[in-house]
């Protein structure tokens, strides 16, 4: 059902906006209850009907659109994650990086003066 906006026959400026079927008469003025007419709409304010799959088809390129401008932009993949999770996603990274870190200690050093064969 769309938006129509009416104003009053009987008081030119009670103006306002219902929603109808096209088929229904038009309402009585909110205002005085007298008779309505139609005026005409500058912006469309209909209702976009879609079927089931062109609403999951419209989602999945909605997804698919984000994810590339999230995984673009590291403040806007922070933002929508959470401050909080992306916090601790740092923290595993920071803490699996000083275990390769520990491994890499642990390993023999070689001097400069050596040489690998």
């Amino acid at each position: 059902m769309p938006f129509y906006d009416f104003q009053c026959q009987k008081d030119s400026e009670h103006i306002f906006e219902e929603l109808v079927n096209r088929d229904e008469p038009n309402p009585p003025c909110i205002e005085c209850g007298s008779e309505t007419s139609k005026m005409p709409s500058l912006v469309a304010k209909g209702v976009v009907e879609l079927s089931p799959s062109e609403i999951s088809s419209k989602i999945a390129q909605e997804r698919k659109s984000i994810n590339r401008e999230l995984l673009s932009d590291e403040k806007k993949y922070a933002n929508v994650m959470g401050e909080a999770k992306y916090e601790r996603s740092l923290k595993n990274d920071s803490l699996f990086n000083q275990e390769i870190d520990k491994i890499a200690g642990s390993a023999p050093k070689i001097k400069k003066s050596e040489k690998i064969l």
